[in-house]
């Protein structure tokens, strides 16, 4: 994936969506970009919601397969507000910051966070498609990681590991 920092906005894949009302979920926001046309065409989606409150930040970050997808978001959801539920909000559709373009680079920016802990709710974590279905995302590199049990994130990964290491306190928000 393009992940390469010297290339231009041409070559990028990965959208900021910005301007989401606060009560759409990752689920609304998946439904949503598939009925726009782009089933498939996303490998990474992420809805960053405030840790203590639960509420979507109102913004979620899209990788695309390719750059050509990622205009094809632009196209159709620069303006949108259609929303699911009742919202004045417009959608802005911005590239992601440089050093989080691509697949690898979304990954390696959540791989080792708070956030992939097992305690961590599914579907408040970043998601990993293959070929448009959910898959595990990759376990951490650090050693200590993120402090999860194992890598897998199917059933029972929200039994045991995670929590607070040393006293730690966790994040107000996901996003990091």
């Amino acid at each position: 994936q393009n992940s390469t920092l010297g290339a231009g906005p041409e070559s990028w894949t990965t959208v900021t969506l910005r301007n989401l009302p606060t009560e759409y979920t990752r689920g609304m926001l998946l439904e949503l970009l598939d009925a726009q046309g782009l089933r498939g065409r996303y490998d990474f989606a992420h809805l960053p919601v405030d840790v203590r409150t639960q509420a979507p930040l109102g913004f979620a970050f899209v990788n695309f397969l390719c750059p050509a997808d990622a205009m094809m978001c632009r196209e159709r959801l620069q303006g949108f507000k259609a929303w699911a539920v009742p919202s004045p909000k417009e959608c802005v559709v911005a590239w992601g910051a440089p050093q989080h373009q691509g697949l690898a680079a979304n990954i390696e920016r959540y791989r080792n966070t708070p956030l992939m802990r097992a305690l961590v709710p599914e579907d408040r974590k970043p998601l990993l498609l293959v070929g448009g279905v959910p898959a595990p995302f990759p376990g951490p590199t650090r050693k200590g990681g993120n402090k999860r049990s194992g890598a897998g994130t199917g059933a029972g990964a929200g039994v045991g590991g995670g929590g607070r290491r040393g006293g730690a306190a966790v994040p107000r928000r996901w996003t990091e």
